[in-house]
């Protein structure tokens, strides 16, 4: 084994990899029934038939499950750091939504069809850091009638590293093992829990196969390489946006950086005590608006 490599849970290729063998699935399937009372038991793992399970290829497919009318689309959202998440969140539930458009674009008649995305994300929760898991589903928020179809989990890893084993609360150490940065700290975890550490024992297993650690290392590589172009991306149209002080300039750089900073930067120059002409010429506000900010 090579002692300098880990496998990681986060990874979707590796959760891929576990969900094709039967006693790590029911391991995975206890995962998700005790996070969203989802029993994942007869669920179909849709590109099956298509790959077999023997071929590495198909270890870089989304997971989509199906049972009857029921679909489950899981996300494992290793890189959400930062700015990124708003990225990642978007893209996650588009393809949600488009799943189910899919669905209901395809037959002769349209049938009831249930659609549920359970996203995996190794952050704390935006609004509140001890919150573990939000659940969303389309509704009034007035009289809190909901539209019946579509329904997210997002599940906020960080809330629940470092809970070790205890035999009365698995769901908790169960998600903290997703949180884990080497095969010593997954073990830690895991205790005496004979089916958590058969997780362990497996992904030291995949750390020795070459074949999978190659697969695995590129989509790591690929996964890196997508978030630091947003990231470079980010910076780069920022940095234009701002020298060019137009409302041009600020347009597309705020498109590439997928985030206003505006108020922001001019809120601490203001803090900073900047006078407000230079303000303007770096943010492209008017003087007005700069005025306003001040005041309030």
């Amino acid at each position: 084994m090579n002692k300098n490599n880990f496998i990681s849970l986060l990874n979707d290729v590796t959760f891929k990899y576990l969900w094709k063998e039967e006693r790590s699935r029911k391991w995975l399937e206890k995962v998700i029934k005790y996070t969203t009372d989802i029993d994942l038991d007869g669920y179909t793992l849709i590109d099956n038939e298509l790959n077999g399970g023997g071929d590495y290829k198909d270890y870089r497919l989304d997971i989509l499950m199906m049972k009857d009318n029921h679909f489950v689309n899981i996300e494992m959202n290793r890189f959400t750091t930062g700015r990124l998440d708003s990225y990642i969140m978007n893209k996650n539930h588009s393809y949600l939504y488009r799943i189910a458009g899919n669905l209901y674009s395809s037959g002769e008649r349209y049938e009831k069809k249930l659609v549920t995305q359970i996203n995996f994300n190794n952050c704390y929760c935006p609004i509140r850091r001890d919150v573990g898991k939000l659940i969303f589903e389309l509704c009034d928020k007035k009289y809190e009638v909901v539209i019946e179809g579509i329904k997210d989990y997002e599940i906020y890893l960080e809330s629940y590293k470092g809970i070790c084993y205890n035999d009365s609360d698995k769901k908790n150490y169960y998600l903290s093992m997703f949180t884990a940065k080497s095969f010593d700290e997954m073990n830690k975890i895991a205790g005496s829990d004979k089916e958590a550490l058969y997780i362990v024992e497996s992904l030291e297993k995949l750390n020795q196969d070459k074949y999978f650690g190659a697969l695995y290392d590129a989509n790591v590589i690929q996964k890196k390489t997508e978030n630091s172009a947003r990231y470079e991306g980010y910076k780069e149209g920022k940095v234009d946006g701002i020298k060019e002080g137009k409302e041009e300039g600020l347009k597309e750089g705020l498109e590439k950086g997928a985030n206003n900073k505006t108020i922001e930067i001019a809120l601490s120059l203001l803090k900073n005590d900047v006078d407000i002409n230079i303000i303007s010429s770096s943010t492209g506000l008017s003087l007005d608006e700069i005025e306003n900010l001040e005041q309030s």
